[in-house]
């Protein structure tokens, strides 16, 4: 006996299959093959009347599967079932409903996208916590901010930019020394374990005049 899958009923609220119903190509997948994969279906059937026949002994199949059916004419998905433990019992029936749609130019669409931001957002303690120590204290998240976005319309196409910035505590290596050739002191910056110019920290035929390190927290803002 063939497994049949019957859509029924169809609510056309859209108004797109008022001159004739749609022709339909249904596959049946067991096991469902993984997302963004090809795998050759179990079995595979044509609509007459929003009808599918499905004729191979193997439907249903007696472990987990998946069914799609497609309109050929459109080149688009009518139904998608996802992973079922089981098809229901034959005959089976499936709901369809359609619904009007609105045009919307790119130029709204682009007006819509543009400004979209986030206020600065506090990153949650637990994940501070993890990442301080991850990296031994040394990068540890504050504040995110998104925005504003920006939106370029183009043929065909809409490219939406939404920038963003992440606010953060690093451990830096901060170095006086003193510079004999301007008599002055020179003050270094750099990441914990990063290396650091130690050329110009003295300048002069003597021994280099380095007076401190230690290390220090600093507050930046990184996009």
């Amino acid at each position: 006996m063939p497994y049949t899958l019957s859509i029924s009923p169809l609510l056309d609220d859209g108004g797109f299959y008022s001159a004739a119903l749609p022709s339909l190509t249904g596959r049946i997948f067991s096991p469902p093959p993984p997302s963004g994969s090809t795998a050759t279906p179990l079995d595979t059937a044509t609509s007459s009347n929003l009808t599918l026949s499905f004729t191979s002994a193997g439907v249903p199949p007696a472990g987990s599967s998946a069914m799609i059916l497609t309109e050929p004419a459109i080149g688009g998905d009518f139904l998608l079932s996802g992973l079922v433990n089981a098809l229901p019992p034959s005959p089976a029936a499936a709901t369809a409903i359609t619904l009007p749609t609105a045009a919307m130019s790119s130029a709204d669409i682009a007006a819509a996208a543009t400004g979209f931001s986030v206020a600065a957002i506090a990153i949650p303690a637990a994940i501070r916590i993890v990442c301080g120590l991850l990296s031994a204290g040394t990068f540890i998240p504050l504040t995110a901010t998104v925005g504003p976005a920006t939106a370029t319309t183009g043929t065909g196409s809409i490219t939406i930019t939404v920038p963003g910035s992440l606010t953060v505590l690093v451990l830096t290596t901060r170095i006086v020394a003193h510079d004999r050739a301007k008599e002055s002191d020179i003050t270094f910056y750099g990441l914990q374990g990063s290396q650091i110019d130690t050329e110009r920290l003295d300048r002069g035929p003597r021994t280099p005049g380095l007076k401190l390190i230690w290390l220090q927290k600093r507050r930046c803002t990184v996009p």
